[in-house]
């Protein structure tokens, strides 16, 4: 899959994450990609410009379908957490 920002549309998708099956058919529409249970991995690059789908990893996480990767600046996540939840599953990693 290439690799675009993330629209509008696809960015409100996270702000309400109760129904996972309409959040990830929007996503493989959107995007235009399969995904398959227990082998895709959704990545969120530069997570910190979406605070709600850093919030929603929780959830995502706990659905068990995927597995998830977040990566942007440290500087930034930490500025842009304000009114958001932070997910406790989070783990930091130090690029080399």
């Amino acid at each position: 899959m290439s690799k675009r920002k993330a629209s509008k549309d696809v960015r409100s998708l996270f702000e309400d994450v109760s129904d996972l099956n309409y959040l990830f058919l929007q996503l493989q529409l959107q995007y235009k990609v399969d995904l398959h249970e227990r082998h895709s991995v959704i990545i969120f690059d530069e997570v910190q410009l979406c605070p709600m789908a850093r919030q929603a990893i929780k959830a995502l996480v706990a659905d068990h379908r995927y597995d998830y990767i977040e990566t942007g600046s440290l500087i930034s996540i930490k500025k842009n957490v304000k009114d958001i939840l932070i997910p406790s599953e989070e783990g930091y990693f130090e690029s080399l």
